[in-house]
Order: structure tokens, then C-alpha cells, then sequence
């Protein structure tokens, strides 16, 4: 699995805005994702792991693209998966470590710093912007291990 997934697989932190900052934090989230064109395999990493699959269809532009099945896990129920691979990895080993390291920080409640805010006519708790500034931090991490592919030349 850990061989199969530092080929198809993404460890990523999703960056979501809300339509309004003055009420809302930006919401960060951990996924982890594996496509392939093969259902069973895919059908199987659901039975172990968990989590949810979905057919992609191809786009009729996109005339490399086949039909594929996308896996998807999130969040605190990633992490068993990406505990039991961790030894294993080789590509992505930085990448579940770092994914492991954010997701035990945002469900470490007693670390998690919020702020009342006035919305509407009630109170609202919004992440305070040293937890923001945290969690940010974790998002362009991963978004520069996640681009540190090879380096191509353009003239």
C-alpha cells in the first residue's frame, strides 16, 4: 500500500475561505487522496481504510485523461492510515508526517485559541489570528514539500 500510494496518492491541507472574515476563520483541512483507473484496487483501499470513492469522468478536452476512481479520507480519520503506512513511505514521508503533526495540533483543544466575535445577534468563536497564523503555516509547508518535484527549465 505505502509503495502504491507515494505513486497515486496526495497528501494535501486545504485552505477553505469563508465568505465573510469578519465572522469566520478559514477553515483548514487535512485530505488524503489516491486515484487510479482500476475500481477493484480502489473498491479495496475503501474496505481497509475507510473514507469515500468516486468515479471522475473524463473531460471530453482533456484527451490524456481517462475515467478514474478518486479515494479520499480526511481529517482525524486519516491519521490511522497515515500512521500504519509512515514506516514504509518513501516520497511522501515528509509529507504524512507533516500531515500528522497538524491534524494531533488543530484537535489539541487545550492549544486551540478562539475569539468571541459579534455575529448577527449572537456571539460567534473565531480562530484567533496566532492559531490562523499556525495553521497557515502548515498549509504553505505542505504546499512547498508538494511542489518539489523535478525542476524543468523554460526558455
Amino acid at each position: 500500500m505505502a509503495g502504491f500510494f507515494d505513486g497515486e496518492g496526495c497528501v494535501a491541507i486545504s485552505k477553505i475561505n469563508l465568505k465573510n472574515p469578519e465572522y469566520k476563520s478559514p477553515r483548514y483541512v487535512l485530505e488524503v487522496t489516491a486515484y487510479n483507473c482500476d475500481k477493484d484496487v480502489m473498491d479495496w483501499i475503501l474496505t481497509k481504510f475507510g473514507g469515500s470513492t468516486q468515479l471522475r469522468v473524463k473531460p471530453k478536452e482533456k484527451w490524456y485523461w481517462k475515467d478514474n476512481y478518486g479515494w479520499k479520507i480526511t481529517s482525524n480519520k486519516a491519521i490511522p492510515f497515515l500512521k500504519e503506512l509512515l514506516p514504509y513511505l518513501k516520497v511522501k514521508k515528509k509529507q504524512a508526517e507533516l500531515a500528522i503533526e497538524f491534524q494531533e495540533q488543530v484537535m489539541n483543544v487545550k492549544n486551540r485559541k478562539t475569539i468571541p466575535v459579534k455575529a448577527g445577534n449572537g456571539i460567534s468563536h473565531r480562530l484567533a489570528p496566532s492559531e490562523i497564523n499556525k495553521r497557515d503555516k502548515y498549509w504553505r509547508q505542505m504546499i512547498k514539500l508538494n511542489n518539489r518535484g523535478l525542476k524543468t527549465r523554460r526558455d
